[in-house]
Order: C-alpha cells, then sequence, then structure tokens
C-alpha cells in the first residue's frame, strides 16, 4: 500500500529557484516540502557567475551572506565585466560601485561552482525545520484532483498538495505537461563548458569575459575565473542558429581556442578538469504563462534567463521570492485558481519584463558582428551605456529608462 500524506505547498526541484522559495516561506512561517531527484552535493552544468541581483535576494533572507561568500574558499568576488567585439575592440566595465578590492569593501557579485552554492543553499534548508527535503525522488506522475495536485513520488508516496512550486529546470516534465512550456529554438539556447586550470591572463577584480564572437553570435563565448587557479570556459549559441548552421559547440568551442590568438596564448598551459558538458538555456525572450490553477512556475521552468547576458540565477532567486509571497496569499485566502495566481506572472514581468525585453534586442542586434563592433566601443566611452550594461548584471531597477527617449538617445549619441 502507497504512503497517503498531504502538504499544502510542494516544490519540484532544488535548485536556487525551489530553495530560495522554500526559504523564504519558512521565513514567514510556512512549511513546505521539496522533491529533488538528486542528492547533495550535486553538480550543475552552468557558467558559476552569481550576479549582484543574486545577493540583494538572499541577502533577506541572511544578511551576512556576503561576508558568508567572502570569506568561503569556494568563491571569489567579482568586480566587473569585459566585453570583447568580433574585431578585438575591448571594454573592460567595473560594477556601478566603485571598483575597488581594498580589503574589508565586499563585491557585488562572485564566481563559485554550482555544486557549492546548491549545497550552500541545501545546507541552509536543512536548518529549517519548516522545510522537509526529499533527495534523490522522482515524481513519477502528477494528477489533477479536487483540491490541487496528486503526486505520486518514485517510492510509492502519493502526496496531495494545494500548491505545486515548480522549479526543476528547463527539461521540466511538469512544466511541459500542466504548464505548456515548451521548447522553441528561437527562445532557447545551446551551452557547453568545461573546467580548465592554470589559464593566465585575468584582470584584476576578476572580472567575468564575454567575446562577441564570428560563429557564436547571437550568443558568445566566456572566460570566468575561479578560485584555486580554475576557470569556467564555454559558449553559448541560440538554438534555432545551432540548427541552421548544423554546430557541433563542442568543435567549435575548441575550435575558437586553437585559433584565436589571444585565448590561444592564455590557454597554452592550461588543462581540462574533467570533461566538456552540454546543457541548454530557455530564454524570456518571450512573455509566457507561467501560473495555473494551484501550480506557479519557477526559475528555469518558467523561461526566465536574460537572452543576452545569460542572467539566469538572479532571476531564478527572485522568481522564488515572489513565488512565496504570492503562496502565502493564497494560503490566507484559500485561493488557488489560474485567475488569483496570475498575480504571480504580472509579478515578475513587472520587474523583468522590460530588462528581458532589451536583452531580446540585444540579442537581436549581436547576430551581426559589425554591430556588436560598434556596440562595444560604444561601451569602452558612453556612461550610460555602461551602466546599462552592468545593471543588467545587478539588481538595478531600469524600467524607468527604459520607457524615457531620451534614454536611447543617450545610449547613442553620449560619450560621457
Amino acid at each position: 500500500m502507497s504512503l497517503r500524506t498531504h502538504k499544502d505547498i510542494v516544490i519540484l526541484g532544488a535548485g536556487p529557484a525551489g530553495m530560495s522559495a522554500a526559504l523564504f516561506l519558512a521565513q514567514q512561517g510556512i512549511p513546505c516540502t521539496i522533491i529533488e531527484r538528486k542528492t547533495f552535493p550535486r553538480s550543475k552544468t552552468c557558467g558559476d557567475a552569481l550576479s549582484g541581483k543574486v545577493f540583494d535576494v538572499l541577502k533577506q533572507i541572511d544578511t551576512n551572506i556576503l561576508q558568508e561568500f567572502s570569506r568561503s574558499a569556494n568563491a571569489i568576488g567579482c568586480w566587473g565585466i569585459k566585453f570583447i567585439a568580433p574585431n578585438g575592440t575591448e571594454a573592460s566595465i567595473p560594477f556601478q560601485q566603485a571598483f575597488n578590492t581594498h580589503p574589508g569593501t565586499l563585491p557585488s557579485g562572485f564566481i563559485m561552482k554550482r555544486v557549492h552554492f546548491d549545497h550552500y543553499l541545501y545546507e541552509k534548508c536543512l536548518q529549517s525545520n519548516l522545510i522537509t527535503l526529499k533527495t534523490e525522488t522522482e515524481y513519477t506522475e502528477v494528477q489533477r484532483t479536487g483540491i490541487g495536485y496528486q503526486i505520486l513520488t518514485s517510492y510509492g508516496e502519493m502526496i496531495d498538495t494545494k500548491l505545486i512550486l515548480c522549479a526543476d529546470g528547463a527539461q521540466s516534465k511538469f512544466a511541459r505537461e500542466q504548464g505548456q512550456i515548451h521548447m522553441e529554438a528561437e527562445h532557447f539556447s545551446g551551452s557547453i563548458r568545461g573546467y580548465f586550470k592554470n589559464v593566465s591572463g585575468f584582470e584584476k577584480g576578476n572580472f567575468i569575459e564575454l567575446y562577441f564572437l564570428k560563429g557564436v553570435l547571437p550568443g558568445y563565448f566566456w572566460i570566468f575565473p575561479l578560485p584555486n587557479g580554475e576557470a569556467n570556459i564555454g559558449l553559448g549559441l541560440r538554438s534555432d542558429y545551432i540548427s541552421k548552421d548544423k554546430v557541433n559547440l563542442k568543435k567549435l568551442l575548441y575550435e575558437i581556442i586553437e585559433s584565436h590568438p589571444e585565448i590561444r596564448q592564455r590557454l597554452q598551459g592550461a588543462e581540462m578538469v574533467g570533461t566538456l558538458e552540454g546543457f541548454g538555456i530557455p530564454l524570456g525572450s518571450k512573455v509566457r504563462k507561467i501560473s495555473g490553477d494551484h501550480f506557479m512556475l519557477l526559475g528555469d521552468a518558467a523561461s526566465l534567463v536574460d537572452p543576452f547576458t545569460g542572467e539566469g540565477i538572479g532571476n531564478a532567486v527572485f522568481s522564488g521570492k515572489i513565488a512565496a509571497k504570492i503562496a502565502q496569499e493564497a494560503l490566507s485566502q484559500f485561493k488557488f485558481e489560474a485567475s488569483f495566481l496570475n498575480s504571480y506572472d504580472q509579478a515578475i514581468y513587472k520587474q523583468l519584463g522590460d530588462e528581458l525585453k532589451l536583452g531580446r534586442k540585444l540579442q537581436n542586434l549581436s547576430v551581426y558582428p559589425w554591430l556588436m563592433n560598434f556596440m562595444i566601443g560604444k561601451a569602452r566611452n558612453n556612461t550610460e551605456f555602461k551602466r546599462t550594461l552592468t545593471a543588467m548584471f545587478e539588481n538595478v531597477d531600469l524600467r524607468a529608462k527604459f520607457r524615457d527617449p531620451r534614454f536611447y538617445l543617450k545610449l547613442l549619441f553620449n560619450k560621457a
């Protein structure tokens, strides 16, 4: 006989979106159960950069998080971004706060392997008696019921729940079947990454590096520094271009490493650690319905990755925070229908919508190498452009700017 239980809220997936939602629920005194198919610590294929947006959200759970990361041997502070155009033009742009690596000054962002970042959140969840973590557990079947959903797990447990927070990533079965979120090549990116040691030439301040190269547009090749002398090196390209040009991402990555003069020089004494890993990125380049009767979609399951920057973790933890707020309201008013939970969609796109639209526009512009040369050239001297690009990696509200026509004139013509 199957064990049958009732849980008000079940979270599918223990990634940044799911665990941040659980932690915000616990902060409100609301219990939840997380179902995660893997065990911890577990690796996750990613670029490993944690933007200021990540920490601005998580500081609302733990005010000491920046101090904890600055002391961690598994994280390094990141002070800015380096953009490299197809013609080799470089623009190194510090984040909005003054670029200062003086002892005691904390950066707004960090770089940390996902195996360590996710485990950090996992341990935070373990500290709460309101969060039940069911790891090494899969949901094998999900059915609608009169009160919400019934979930059958790989251990034969039946869980009846009023509300599902679906946060199990880009390949989510629930998001596909219940949320009708399907992979569309124009709104999806294929990526590949590897870990390397002994990579040389990093700038002071551990700037992340984005190379907009012919053959990887719309997309980019990246080099992100990591602790212990390692680097995360990879590339991403929109899936419709991968299909159209029959691109082999692994072959393309090696071709760039071998043929690009600067990259080849920096990797001369480098050695790959482990193997190359591929992963899909669901882009937030169109507005989707991300809630319905008795459910909300979070993070990658809701396709919230910035189309231009590839920023996904910040938007994921933000969606977790908003989902927890709407879940609390749903429980208190006993309203779980789609019309009520639509306030989640509204809150997400109110905050992230203009930013995602700009990311889509920049992604479309990045198809043209000459235009990327122009934009990155402008970024060297145009203060407004610098602030806009770095703000996309921080938790800076750009909505008012995007609605002011003068903002676009400043981007194109101002030098100061």
